[in-house]
């Protein structure tokens, strides 16, 4: 479970040359991103999934560039007084640069702006070492290991 306070209290360094915007500015790169991750995955129905939320109106997403590029994605589902960040996906061609810790910074102060109470992280088993300890590291938050069923999201409280 994470705490979070609130926003940070100082400035999260982001990596050199990135651009971040919302996803419904840029559908072209989005599709890109999106076709990137189905393929990945191999989940063909990902692509179409990630370019309708885009458009939903509980839905924050986030996309990021580097040099035109398409770099990164983060969506984040919003449901009252809870958030859920339910897809990140780095481009294989950024990975181990830091950009998906930046991402999921900048989700997490996407959930503190909007005030959610809880904030759930959708974690697959394989990708938890991406997770843990990363919002630690940036005076984010504290997590702490509860048993739960493979696929389960991971608990952000925002207090």
């Amino acid at each position: 479970i994470y705490y979070l306070a609130g926003r940070p209290a100082g400035t999260i360094t982001e990596v050199p040359g990135l651009t971040i915007i919302p996803s419904r500015a840029s559908f072209k790169h989005t599709r890109a991103i999106a076709d990137e991750a189905a393929a990945f995955f191999k989940f063909p129905q990902l692509a179409e999934a990630i370019v309708l939320h885009i458009e939903d109106p509980q839905t924050d997403s986030l996309l990021a560039l580097r040099d035109g590029v398409p770099a990164a994605y983060v969506s984040i589902l919003n449901m009252g007084e809870i958030g859920y960040i339910s897809e990140l996906f780095v481009s294989q061609q950024f990975c181990n640069q830091g950009i998906g810790r930046t991402m999921m910074s900048r989700a997490m102060e996407v959930c503190a702006r909007a005030v959610h109470r809880h904030v759930f992280v959708g974690v697959d088993d394989e990708d938890r070492c991406a997770w843990d300890g990363r919002v630690d590291g940036h005076g984010r938050g504290r997590h702490r290991q509860h048993g739960r069923p493979r696929g389960c999201p991971a608990r952000v409280s925002i207090r």
